[in-house]
Parts: structure tokens; sequence; C-alpha cells
């Protein structure tokens, strides 16, 4: 049995997968296996990967339909064998000794899940993303620490920089949400959390990770109410299951910004804005946490309009927004 198993999804990767691949076989620890799902890539990926499972048996590829990375995650993880796991992306260059220094003294990981700093690489610029904080983390440090980093780094939020113990999955039955095609990651991590699992932060690098690199077929416009419930899920672990209530004013601004952006982007693309709002107010938390407060000036009266019921006032706002828009592009020669 291998200890580390790591998935990778991977669609129209071929950019990218030998210099990814090259890293994982040349890792210095050799007691992995690596998973691939091929996601309906219609480049020269599975020929690439091909390569790779030939020349290496710790390389197993999976083909399947394009059905979006959560699918292609959780297939991986029904496929799993190693101890822990490892989610890593096709586009993601791991550190050659990360899996060496994690488990160089193995006998002394009473952790559920292990997260490690990483590199950020964005328009050629090499960023570390680092946490001063280390060792094994309380119920209530972890928090402090997700409340500190995530909202500025993402720290808490990405999978290619923790390892999580496969028997935590499986005991639970937390797989990835397949109707989710953005910030999947975090509700899943966060879902976790929940469980009071016993997390070890350590000072080694896990992975260098290419922002903006080309995404999954299945990302396309932002679904603002899914992002809105998994906001509401991490007011839910910090407010109501922790007890935080310091951070009240910040999830009352972040809960109400996404409910203006339902609103928003809803209108802008012809959903009726009425039967949106009546949505939101149906979700006892969205409509008790409305708060003016702290939000961006252009969204202040849809906010209002929101908390007061005027529904038809939030109408008239937005088709008056709409025209001043498009007289500004127009003039902008847009």
């Amino acid at each position: 049995m291998p200890i580390v198993s790591i998935i990778m999804p991977v669609y129209n990767k071929e950019k990218y997968l030998p210099e990814v691949l090259e890293a994982f076989i040349s890792q210095s620890f050799e007691n992995w296996e690596m998973i691939i799902i091929n996601d309906g890539s219609t480049d020269q990926s599975a020929s690439i990967l091909a390569f790779y499972a030939a020349i290496d048996h710790r390389v197993s590829i999976i083909h399947q339909k394009n059905q979006g990375v959560s699918a292609a995650r959780n297939r991986g993880l029904a496929l799993a064998c190693g101890e822990w796991i490892w989610f890593v992306d096709g586009d993601d260059v791991p550190d050659s000794d990360f899996l060496e220094r994690v488990f160089r003294n193995r006998e002394d990981l009473c952790a559920d899940l292990i997260i490690g700093h990483y590199e950020q690489l964005e328009n050629h610029r090499l960023c570390r993303i680092s946490i001063t904080e280390e060792g094994i983390q309380s119920t209530a440090q972890l928090a402090s620490l997700f409340m500190k980093y995530q909202y500025r780094t993402g720290y808490f939020g990405y999978l290619w920089n923790k390892l999580i113990r496969r028997e935590i999955i499986q005991q639970n039955a937390r797989y990835f949400d397949e109707n989710l095609t953005l910030a999947e990651d975090l509700q899943f991590l966060v879902s976790l959390y929940r469980l009071g699992i016993r997390v070890l932060i350590l000072p080694y690098t896990a992975t260098c990770y290419r922002v903006n690199a080309e995404n999954s077929a299945s990302r396309g416009r932002v679904d603002y109410f899914a992002q809105l419930r998994i906001q509401l899920l991490i007011r839910n672990w910090i407010i109501n299951d922790l007890h935080r209530r310091q951070y009240i004013p910040f999830f009352r601004k972040i809960i109400s910004t996404y409910a203006a952006c339902i609103i928003f982007h809803g209108y802008e693309s012809h959903i009726d804005d009425a039967f949106l709002a009546r949505k939101l107010y149906a979700m006892e938390t969205v409509k008790k946490e409305l708060d003016i407060r702290g939000i961006e000036p252009a969204l202040v009266p849809i906010v209002w309009c929101l908390k007061t019921e005027q529904f038809h006032l939030m109408h008239s706002y937005l088709v008056i927004r709409s025209s001043i828009r498009r007289i500004y592009r127009k003039l902008k020669g847009r």
C-alpha cells in the first residue's frame, strides 16, 4: 500500500504536463501512487500521460468524458489506496523534497491534515506564500488562522498545499460537490475543518501554483448563489460552531456583497430580479445578516432595498444604473 495517493485531474494541460510529471517522478520520496483522471482532454494530454504511465508503474491513467474537476477528484478518491491523499493540478509543479520532508519522521505525524507553504507564479513573477504559525493547531487556533489568512491569500482553501488522511475523508463521507465549478476545494476543506480534525502546519513548500493557467472546460459564468452558500458554510463554522462573534460584521459584509452581486449580475443576464430577491429573502441567515455598512457604494441601494423588501424600487435602480452604464460605454466607444 502506498503512503501517498496523488490525485490529478487533467483537462487540456499539454503545455505543462511534461514539466509537472517529471517533477513528481523525480521526487526524493518514492512510496506513492499517482491517479490521473483525464477529464475529456482534446489536446495531446492523453498521449503525454500514456508516455509517463509507460515509464513509471506508479502512474495510472483513467479516461472519462469531461465532467469537471470535482467529478474527476471523486473518481480518483474512489480508486486511491494510500494512507494520505494529495490533490494536485496538472499545471502546478511540486517541490521535489516536500513529501520526503513531511514523512521523514512519519511515526510522529499525529495529524489528520497537513498544510505546507506554496509558491505563486503570475506573469513570470514568483512569490512565496507562507505563514509564521507552525505545528498542531487546535480547533480555535485553526479558525483564527483561517480568518487571518484565507481572505488575503487563500492559504486554507487550496488543495495542492495539503495532505489529507484518507481515513478522515472516507469515515465522514466527504466528497466534492460536482455541481460546483468554482471554490469546490474551499467548500470541501471547510467541511473537513468543521469536523474538529487535527491540523498540522509545516514550514515546507509543497508546490508552485500557476495563476491564470488554463482552467477546466467546465468553468464558466460565476454562480453567485453557490458562492454565497459557501460563505454561509464558513460563517456557520466560525459563528455558530465556534461562537467567534467578533467576526459577525465581517460576514455581514461578505453576505450582503454576494446578495447584491446575485441581483446585479442576474439583472444583467436578464433574470427576473424580483424572483432572485424573493429567493434570497427566503434564506433566513441572508435575510438576518443584510447590512449596508462597509459594502461598495454601487451595491448599497440593492442591499437596502433587499433588507426593506422594496423590490420595485430596487428594479427601478437597476434599470437606471444599467441605462447610465450603456450611455457611458457608448461615450467611451465600447
